[in-house]
């Protein structure tokens, strides 16, 4: 199977806004004094899964797309949910039981697992506005006043 452009595309923009938020956690993380190898080692682990959940979502929606039957189309888009949601399930139940929280000393930092999975979520709602932005219809012009071109007088 071919993956499509758009799916690249879009995910392509996911994986950077999953980059630019996860810079700002980083930031948080030091300026509260909490930031250690472990916030990298969570954000690697779960942002990496994000981006890769959304690829496959792409993908899944093309196949779904591709059937030309709307019933199994539903049936595809029903099980890939279902399996996505349970390996991020999967995925954040790992980087816990491996994470650094009370006598535990993990390779990862708890609290650096949650943010990651809200960051598609808000770098699709920015990309939305951008791209509503971009595809809205001009405004029209300031002065509405107009110029008859054969007198020179303003209506």
């Amino acid at each position: 199977m071919k993956v499509d452009n758009a799916v690249k595309k879009e995910t392509g923009y996911i994986a950077l806004g999953m980059l630019i938020m996860s810079a700002i956690m980083h930031v948080v993380f030091l300026v509260i004094g909490k930031w250690s190898l472990g916030v990298i080692y969570s954000n690697v682990l779960v942002g990496g899964y994000m981006v890769l959940n959304f690829f496959l979502l792409g993908l899944t929606v093309q196949k779904a797309t591709e059937s030309g039957d709307e019933k199994r189309a539903k049936n595809i888009m029903k099980l890939s949910q279902t399996l996505r949601f349970l390996s991020l399930a999967g995925v954040l139940a790992l980087g816990a039981l491996l994470s650094n929280v009370g006598d535990r000393s993990g390779p990862f930092e708890f609290w650096a697992l949650i943010p990651p999975v809200f960051f598609n979520r808000i770098t699709m709602m920015v990309r939305g506005f951008a791209v509503r932005r971009e595809s809205a219809p001009p405004s029209p012009p300031e002065n509405t006043d107009t110029v008859d071109e054969e007198s020179g007088d303003e209506t």
